[in-house]
C-alpha cells in the first residue's frame, strides 16, 4: 500500500456502512507479510518496529492511536499469530493479549497475505482465524495484500475484480467474503450521468448516441418510449460510464405523486449521486413551458445541480445553417440566462441526420458527442472530481449499502458478482422508499430520512 490515496481508500473500505469517530483494526498474518509496515504506512508514521530478517520483529501484540482523518484510529498489531509451528498455548495468551488490546471489540480484522502461491500455511491462518474469533469474524474482515510489484497480470485482475484466490480460499469455513473494496473502487471509477427533460426531447435517443448503441427503447410518437427510470453501464472513451435515462420527469400535466415516485427511481439508480446531469430540450422555440421544466428540476434536485448541468440540445438540424448553438441560445434572454447559470455549458446533437463521421464537420454527432463528452470530464475537474449529492442521495446510498450487506450475509455462496448485489439491494431499497413515500408530505421529509439511517 503506498501513499496517501491508497490509505484514503483503505479506510473507506473498513468504514463500510456506517461513518466512525473511532476505529479499533486488528492486524493479522504469518510472519514476514509486513504487518507492522503496514500499521505504519496507514498512520502515516513509523512508530511500529520492521525488520528485514525472517524473524517477526513483534514479538507481542502491541496497539498505537493516532488522529487520521477526522477519527481516532487504533492499530492493534500482532506478532505472527498463526504461524503453524507455534506452540497452542503460546497462541492462547497472544491472543488474550490481544483482545485485551482492542476491548470492546475490533471495528476490524485486516488479514494480511503477501502476493505469492496460496499454499496450505495461507490456508491454516483461515483455519485458525475461524477457531480462536469464530465465523462472525469474517464479516468484518478484509483481506489487503502487500507486495503488489510481484503482481501478475492475471493475479492483478483477480483482486481488482474481487475474485476469490482459487480453491484453497474457496474451501476456507467462511469462504470468504470478497475484497468490500470492490463497491468503493467500482463506484468511484463509474461516471454517472442522468439524461432529464421532457417527453419528445430525444433523451433516449440523446443516450443510445453517448454509447454508438441502442440500448434504451426509443418511440417516434408523441408519447414516451421510457416510462420509467432506466440504467445502463457501457465504456466510452476508456470510461466506464452509467447513464440513467428518465421518463417525462416535468411534464407540466404530470400529477405530483407520479412525479415524486419517479424521483425516487432516478435516486436509487443514480446512487450515491450523479457526476452530471444533462437537461436536454429541443432547437426549438424556448417557452414558458421549457422554463417551467427546468424549474421543477431546481426545485427538486436545489439550485446547487446547475454546478452539475449541462444543457445539450437535440433535433440539430433545426439550427439554421451557418448557426452554432451559443448564437442559437443568445436570441432568447431566459434561455442565455440559464445557460449561463450552467457554466455556459452547451451542447447541440441530431440523433437521426448527423450521422457522417467527419471530425472537422459542425454537424457531426461523433464530434458533438466527443466535445459533450469532454464538457462533461472539464466541469467533473471543476467539482473536483465530486459528484452532486444532498441529504436524501446520502441516505438512500447508506440503506444500499446496508442491503449489500444483508444479501452477502445471506448468500450461500460467495460468487455473486458485486453489480448483481447492488442492483438487488437497489430494487429492495426502492421498493421501501415507495411503500414509505405515500405517508410523507414531503419527498425529503425527516420522517422519510429516519426510516433509512435506522435499518429496518
Amino acid at each position: 500500500v503506498k501513499g496517501r490515496k491508497k490509505q484514503v481508500q483503505l479506510y473507506n473500505i473498513i468504514d463500510g456502512h456506517y461513518s466512525l469517530s473511532e476505529m479499533r483494526i486488528v492486524i493479522l498474518g504469518k510472519t514476514g507479510v509486513g504487518k507492522s509496515s503496514l500499521a505504519n504506512t496507514i498512520l502515516g508514521e513509523n512508530v511500529f518496529r520492521i525488520g528485514d530478517t525472517g524473524n517477526s520483529e513483534t514479538s507481542e501484540c502491541r496497539s498505537e492511536t493516532r488522529r487520521v482523518d477526522g477519527r481516532d484510529v487504533t492499530l492493534i498489531d500482532t506478532p505472527g499469530l498463526f504461524d503453524t509451528g507455534r506452540p497452542e498455548e503460546e497462541l492462547k495468551a497472544a491472543i488474550v493479549k490481544c483482545i485485551t488490546e482492542c476491548s470492546p471489540g475490533p471495528h476490524a480484522f485486516l488479514i494480511v497475505f503477501k502476493v505469492e502461491r496460496f499454499t496450505g500455511q495461507e490456508q491454516e491462518v483461515i483455519n485458525k482465524i475461524h477457531q480462536y474469533f469464530s465465523e462472525e469474524a469474517f464479516k468484518y474482515a478484509t483481506v489487503l495484500f502487500t507486495h503488489v510489484s510481484y503482481l501478475c497480470d492475471v493475479t492483478r485482475g483477480w483482486v481488482l475484480e474481487g475474485r476469490y484466490l482459487g480453491t484453497p480460499l474457496r474451501a476456507s469455513p467462511s469462504h470468504l467474503k470478497p475484497i468490500r473494496g470492490v463497491r468503493e473502487t467500482s463506484l468511484s471509477n463509474t461516471r454517472r450521468i442522468v439524461l432529464l427533460g421532457k417527453t419528445g426531447y430525444g433523451k433516449s435517443h440523446l443516450a443510445n448516441t453517448i454509447f454508438g448503441d441502442i440500448l434504451f427503447k426509443t418511440d417516434n410518437s408523441p408519447n414516451s418510449g421510457t416510462i420509467e427510470c432506466h440504467s445502463e453501464t457501457q465504456s466510452v472513451n476508456g470510461r466506464r460510464t452509467t447513464l440513467i435515462d428518465t421518463p417525462g420527469f416535468f411534464d407540466t400535466v404530470k400529477p405530483e405523486e407520479t412525479l415524486k415516485a419517479e424521483i425516487v427511481k432516478c435516486i436509487t439508480e443514480c446512487a450515491p449521486g450523479p457526476h452530471a446531469f444533462l437537461i436536454v430540450l429541443k432547437v426549438e422555440k424556448f417557452t414558458e413551458h421549457e422554463l417551467a421544466v427546468t424549474e421543477k428540476i431546481r426545485q427538486y434536485f436545489t439550485e446547487e445541480v446547475l454546478k452539475y448541468a449541462v444543457i445539450v440540445f437535440t433535433h440539430g438540424e433545426d439550427l439554421p445553417k451557418g448557426t452554432k448553438i451559443e448564437q442559437f441560445v443568445c436570441q432568447n434572454e431566459s434561455l442565455r440566462d440559464l445557460v449561463e447559470k450552467c457554466g455556459g455549458r452547451c451542447h447541440v446533437v441530431d440523433n437521426k441526420h448527423w450521422t457522417n463521421k467527419q471530425p472537422n464537420n459542425y454537424r457531426s454527432n461523433q464530434a458533438r458527442v466527443e466535445d459533450l463528452l469532454n464538457t462533461i470530464d472539464e466541469m467533473v475537474t471543476q467539482n473536483n472530481g465530486g459528484h452532486y449529492t444532498n441529504e436524501m442521495f446520502q441516505v438512500v446510498e447508506k440503506a444500499i449499502q446496508v442491503e449489500e450487506h444483508r444479501i452477502q450475509q445471506n448468500l450461500s455462496s460467495g460468487n455473486m458478482p458485486w453489480e448483481e448485489i447492488r442492483e438487488q439491494a437497489k430494487a429492495r431499497v426502492n421498493e421501501r422508499l415507495l411503500i414509505q413515500l405515500w405517508d410523507c408530505n414531503s419527498l425529503f421529509s425527516t420522517d422519510l430520512l429516519f426510516i433509512f439511517i435506522v435499518p429496518l
